[in-house]
């Protein structure tokens, strides 16, 4: 398994440099295609659209600099109207991987929201990538901790992460729940370490006593491991496609500060 077509949503953040600088380093290492695509976003009349386009046209001028400079041999770019969630979930159907950035520090839009990366996580038929906004980003995927808890959002996010865990130098497989799949998540860890093992994956078992706050335990533990790569799945609630408030897939979004890896 690999990733031949990569997206990374480009926009005007004061980040994209470091997101498309991650784009870049696992496209080149999946010898990938690279498709930047920027979306001009919901606008009001004909002169907002006509500004979003030229923002969105600056925007993959420096997308198409960088991607030039890096040497990448395969690269498109797009330029789309419209909600920038919903055509990044639709452009998703054709790839294998989406790159997403955290909103920085002060920005503001639709765009610049934990809102907008649940929705394409949860609405994406492809794992879908979060780049933190922290500067002190340089690796991905040398020491990758894998979030268990046996549920299927779980095992779509192992799934999903193989390129990753398959090249990792260290894969650490945590049993951290929010309580309630306790029992189910270590019952079923085994069957998971089996299951990355018979992909050549050696995973460190790595248990967490029960506690109502996954998200900052596993964020914790990141931390401690020195991991650089965080695999999860992305979970909703029930009556509507929202991620739970204080949920771990919510507290994960915004306060990682190493890549996350996310899949429904």
């Amino acid at each position: 398994m690999t990733y031949p077509t990569i997206i990374v949503h480009v926009d005007g953040s004061n980040l994209l440099e470091k997101r498309v600088e991650i784009a870049i380093q696992i496209a080149r290492h999946e010898n990938a295609c690279l498709l930047g695509v920027a979306v001009t976003g919901l606008q009001a009349d004909a002169e907002a659209m006509h500004l979003a386009r030229r923002r969105a046209g600056t925007a993959l001028e420096h997308f198409s600099a960088m991607a030039a400079t890096a040497g990448l041999p395969m690269t498109e770019q797009r330029l789309a109207e419209g909600d920038a969630a919903q055509v990044l979930c639709e452009e998703a159907r054709f790839t294998d991987l989406v790159v997403l950035g955290q909103p920085a520090s002060g920005e503001s839009g639709p765009e610049a929201s934990v809102d907008f990366l649940q929705y394409v996580a949860l609405n994406a038929v492809c794992p879908v990538l979060i780049v933190p906004a922290s500067e002190r980003v340089f690796s991905i995927g040398d020491r990758v901790l894998v979030g268990w808890n046996g549920s299927a959002a779980a095992a779509r996010a192992m799934h999903d992460a193989m390129p990753f865990l398959q090249q990792a130098k260290q894969v650490h497989l945590a049993v951290a729940t929010d309580g309630m799949n306790a029992a189910q998540g270590d019952a079923t860890v085994g069957k998971a370490s089996a299951f990355l093992s018979r992909h050549g994956v050696k995973a460190q078992l790595q248990r967490q006593p029960v506690t109502a706050d996954a998200g900052h335990a596993l964020l914790q533990l990141s931390g401690e491991l020195t991991a650089d790569l965080i695999v999860m799945g992305c979970v909703a609630h029930p009556r509507g496609r929202r991620v739970l408030p204080g949920g771990a897939t919510r507290v994960v979004l915004e306060e990682a500060d190493v890549p996350v890896l996310m899949s429904h």
